[in-house]
């Protein structure tokens, strides 16, 4: 009899006890009774999908703030610069009566700390907020018994003094323009740059558009500097609007599309221990069962040199329809007769390329070793496995085909009791609904995503607003002289407006198509930067997440625009006229 036996072993270790040393001797204890190895927490189901489910959200949360200190460094450089340019009679009257460079350099340096400091205690806060929320998801999901949000005095530090040097290395720029400004030259207005008609703008262009627009193409083509710095920062606040939305787009693609396209059971039964293939039809006359299909998968451990994964190999019938193999495309991918096909990750974890042989250690019964060669290497959603014939898995094993999962395609109507008849087989160890688990996938990492990616397209949307206002504000106090000249001169306030706003309506549809192109960069970087080996999500953009980016943004122009307006209908002639020298 099973009277004193047991089939699972937990083990409590020391505080100093070596891991790896005791499930080497519990390993050699046990091997005689074809016990299929020992592991370590990390390899616990729980523990496992937990760990991956929080190496993603590290990935997130090193790449983000990366991009997003990133971006307002190149911004804090381009608006301090325009300052600092609308400024320099100031800056030369300082430094003419005496004021030292490094003073003020400071000063200027001074404005971006508050400016930073400020944004980084507002941050800091609204993590706060961003963790006691992911907190409260996981105590529901995972129902921990004790789980309590807390932001380390060294995170919190390490964050504002981040934020703090981006923002100094992004005002750096502006500051060393002060260092060489010359007070006699920087009291004179700025020279007026150079213009030569017939070398910046073709004879025939000039005759197809109008005045106003050869005006404001010749102000930003005479600037190309300071175009080309305003059309990226519009576009990389695009880029941050894209990346926001596509978030939410490569989980919904996930979850809608590629898991059902490869889990097409409705039931998935797991049993005790391996049976013979013919067993299936205890579950094939159960009333309601339309298709059931068995596989088998065996976990092993994977070696190539001084690489080694332990994974799992799983062997399908022919033909199978319940379970295809789909590439992150959709792609259905034809399982070989001979050799096993890798997914990408654990190809690249191992080394390994089509043609070449892997190590196959398996973990289970008489623990054979195998040597496969690599069919093929697949991109899939699910992390790291090895995929291959039933029939060549168990000739490599030199034993029957057995099957130790059973996938149920059942009547919608007759699932319910499916479910009973199959729960009342003594083979059964486990079987659960297929759609459920899907589900219950999407709320475990599809909340915590829109979480991640409501925050990402706030933060976008709002410096969308800021960069398109700011351009827009300090081209008008830039060129408020030029305007109010040819409001002297005769021009019509729409007139006037439409030189002022063609430059802005030019520079965001400059930067429109970069912006979007840049969003796609950015998602594919932070993809390729969190991608975990439990599984991996596709870099999907839907056309309305494009849409989206480009509304928002021509909405902050819109709204920025008016506002420039209004600034301009009130604009003071007299003492803009009113000249330094």
């Amino acid at each position: 009899g099973l009277e004193g036996a047991f089939n699972e072993l937990v083990l409590e270790l020391q505080a100093h006890a070596s891991t790896a040393a005791v499930l080497d001797a519990v390993d050699r204890l046990l091997e005689p009774y074809g016990a299929p190895g020992a592991y370590g927490l990390e390899r616990q189901p729980s523990h496992y999908y937990l760990s991956q489910e929080l190496t993603q959200l590290e990935g997130m949360a090193n790449f983000a703030p990366f991009l997003f200190l990133a971006v307002a460094a190149f911004l804090l450089n381009v608006v301090l610069a325009r300052i600092v340019a609308l400024q320099r009679g100031i800056v030369a009257t300082l430094k003419a009566i005496g004021y030292r460079d490094t003073t003020i350099a400071l000063h200027y340096l001074e404005l971006v700390i508050v400016i930073v400091a400020l944004g980084a205690l507002f941050g800091l806060a609204l993590g706060a907020v961003m963790g006691n929320l992911l907190t409260d998801l996981y105590l529901g999901f995972y129902h921990l018994p004790r789980l309590a949000f807390a932001i380390p005095k060294d995170i919190a530090a390490g964050a504002i003094v981040t934020a703090l040097l981006a923002g100094v290395v992004g005002g750096l720029g502006a500051v060393r323009s002060i260092l060489r400004m010359t007070p006699a030259e920087a009291m004179r207005p700025p020279t007026p740059p150079t213009y030569r008609g017939g070398r910046q703008m073709p004879a025939w262009l000039r005759r197809l558009v109008s005045p106003s627009l050869r005006m404001v193409m010749r102000e930003l083509l005479r600037q190309p500097v300071r175009t080309l710095l305003s059309v990226m920062g519009i576009a990389l606040s695009v880029g941050l609007l894209v990346l926001g939305a596509s978030i939410t787009d490569s989980m919904k693609v996930l979850i809608d599309q590629m898991l059902p396209s490869v889990q097409r059971e409705d039931i998935t039964v797991t049993l005790r221990a391996p049976v013979p293939d013919t067993d299936l039809s205890s579950f094939r006359v159960i009333e309601g069962v339309r298709r059931a299909e068995g596989l088998r998968t065996l976990a092993v451990r994977f070696e190539a040199g001084v690489h080694a994964r332990t994974a799992a190999i799983t062997g399908y019938p022919e033909p199978h329809a319940l379970r295809p193999l789909r590439d992150l495309h959709g792609h259905e991918q034809h399982i070989p007769a001979h050799g096993v096909i890798l997914t990408d990750i654990l190809a690249e974890r191992l080394g390994v390329v089509p043609g070449q042989r892997v190590r196959v250690v398996t973990l289970d019964g008489e623990r054979p070793t195998l040597s496969i060669p690599v069919a093929g290497v697949v991109s899939e959603a699910m992390g790291m496995a090895g995929h291959m014939s039933l029939a060549e898995l168990h000739r490599l094993l030199a034993e029957p085909v057995t099957i130790n999962q059973v996938l149920l395609f059942v009547d919608p109507r007759q699932e319910a009791n499916v479910q009973a008849r199959v729960d009342e087989l003594p083979m059964v160890a486990s079987a659960g609904n297929a759609k459920r688990a899907i589900r219950q996938f999407a709320e475990q990492s599809g909340r915590s995503m829109d979480v991640f990616a409501l925050v990402i397209a706030l933060f976008a949307g709002a410096i969308t607003i800021g960069v398109v206002y700011n351009n827009a504000r300090i081209t008008l106090n830039s060129r408020q002289r030029d305007l109010a000249s040819m409001r002297i001169l005769g021009f019509t306030k729409a007139e006037i407006g439409s030189v002022l706003l063609g430059e802005l309506t030019l520079q965001v549809g400059l930067a429109l198509p970069i912006g979007l192109w840049l969003g796609r960069q950015m998602l594919d970087g932070m993809m390729s930067d969190v991608d975990p080996e439990a599984f991996r999500m596709p870099a999907v953009i839907d056309s309305s997440s494009y849409a989206t980016a480009a509304v928002v943004t021509v909405i902050a122009s819109l709204v920025a625009g008016y506002i420039v307006r209004r600034r301009l209908d009130s604009l003071d002639l007299i003492g803009t006229l009113k000249t330094r020298d």
